[in-house]
């Protein structure tokens, strides 16, 4: 069986190539696939579960002459493999910067997998990049991350399945990094782990995974790694299984990590989860039904939202959504489809209704990040970053525009934000160089 969004069917197909072949045909052929996919599952089997405790946006860029000038690059000498054991902000902590602070990626291609970008939190902001799809060193298995303090480049989380190590979605809150690590077995299995590292002590601490039976049991079924949202004190975690003859279902799983505590908040048959958020009380996510017959007709991305308090389950009436993200009771999304133009709306949860169904004033704005009052995005294709403030309605930031220059995904943070763009080569050949941008705010 093969299920997932229309948007996807192009990278379901090199997931199937990435079953088969040799280690390195895998790892090109994922590679291809991470960046169409947003959430698929492809040849699910027979199996389940294993829980432990111890877990896009491509517009083709334009060759032009480099530009004549960049902001300041700090950290020019990236100091690769650099220690994970630095002194990182408790949560909560604002941004030290008082001006735009440009860093050079140790690598230049920024692959937005899962609508994921750079995540920023206190003193360090992280990110994932990669040499360029098919080149040598094109690895997405690893995070680096840079202190904001001290001026250091370093690599804060490297893939544990080595050269078939994938990184997928990460959360950076205060000095915890939740990430999902994810690899290739023999026989095709894609093994994965859900990890918090502590920045402060560099302990990492497993908090679900499913690994091949090394036991000589069954081996568990080819899934599509879980996503995740974390801020710090809760992880939710929306994951694909497979229940046999009964068809795939999908799980929403709420850990509390500092607890050793996890909740099935719930198992939907025939259902795929996308988009998790967590708000206030509320977590949030996307449910794709899908008909219980092969060739049944999908029902898109409603926006399911679960209270904490009362455990009830609602789907909120606003149509089909994704690139879900929340802060506090506001909710941000896409309208439509990944992949497809939409609009950005603003949501409250206590209000219970939409405050503008139209944030960006465009149809090319996506994947939004939001911080209290703050929402940012990426927009015309790449070719820009905005940030408006949601109480004036006015915009209080844009990203210079240049035709060398594409933009890749944003985050936001209690007095800054985040976002990373990659300057093409002036010949339009080769790898260019890419940067992560932090610039100081007032949210």
């Amino acid at each position: 069986m093969a299920v997932g969004r229309a948007s996807v069917d192009g990278g379901r197909r090199g997931l199937a190539a990435a079953m088969n072949g040799t280690d390195s045909a895998r790892k090109r052929a994922a590679h291809r696939s991470r960046r169409r996919i947003l959430m698929s599952v492809a040849s699910v089997g027979a199996g389940g579960l294993v829980l432990v405790w111890g877990g896009r946006y491509g517009a083709a860029r334009q060759a032009a002459p480099a530009a004549a000038a960049h902001a300041p690059v700090v950290g020019g000498r990236a100091e690769i493999g650099g220690r994970t054991g630095i002194a990182a902000a408790p949560l909560g902590r604002r941004a030290p910067v008082s001006r735009d602070v440009t860093i050079l990626s140790p690598r230049p291609d920024f692959m937005p997998i899962n609508g994921q970008g750079p995540s920023l939190s206190g003193t360090h902001v992280v990110w994932a990049a990669t040499s360029g799809e098919g080149a040598t060193g094109s690895e997405d298995d690893r995070i680096f991350s840079y202190d904001l303090a001290t001026g250091r480049v370093g690599v804060a989380v490297r893939s544990s399945y080595g050269a078939v190590g994938l990184i997928g979605g990460y959360v950076l809150a205060g000095d915890q990094l939740a990430y999902v690590d994810t690899g290739f077995s023999p026989g095709g299995i894609l093994p994965w782990k859900v990890m918090i590292l502590d920045l402060h002590s560099g302990r990492t601490r497993t908090i679900a995974a499913l690994e091949p039976d090394r036991g000589g049991g069954a081996l568990p079924p080819q899934q599509i790694a879980p996503q995740i949202a974390f801020d710090g004190t809760r992880l939710l975690m929306v994951q694909t299984v497979n229940r046999g003859s009964a068809g795939i279902s999908s799980m929403a799983i709420l850990f509390t990590p500092g607890q050793q505590q996890q909740q099935v908040l719930r198992d939907t048959p025939n259902a795929l989860f996308a988009d998790p958020a967590l708000a206030n009380d509320t977590v949030l996510w996307t449910t794709t039904t899908i008909g219980p017959r092969t060739g049944a007709a999908p029902v898109y991305d409603a926006l399911t939202a679960y209270s904490l308090t009362t455990r009830a389950q609602r789907t909120l009436p606003v149509g089909v959504v994704s690139q879900v993200a929340a802060s506090g009771d506001l909710v941000v999304w896409k309208s439509g489809l990944t992949g497809v133009r939409g609009r950005l709306a603003l949501y409250s949860l206590r209000a219970g209704r939409v405050l503008t169904a139209d944030l960006a004033q465009t149809d090319t704005a996506a994947f939004p990040a939001i911080n209290g009052r703050l929402v940012s995005w990426t927009s015309a294709l790449g070719q820009q970053v905005q940030i408006r403030d949601t109480t004036s309605g006015k915009t209080v930031y844009n990203s210079p525009i240049s035709p060398d220059r594409h933009y890749g995904l944003t985050a936001l943070a209690p007095g800054g934000a985040a976002w990373v763009y990659t300057v093409t080569a002036s010949n339009g050949r080769g790898q260019g160089q890419g940067y992560v941008v932090v610039h100081p705010t007032s949210g």
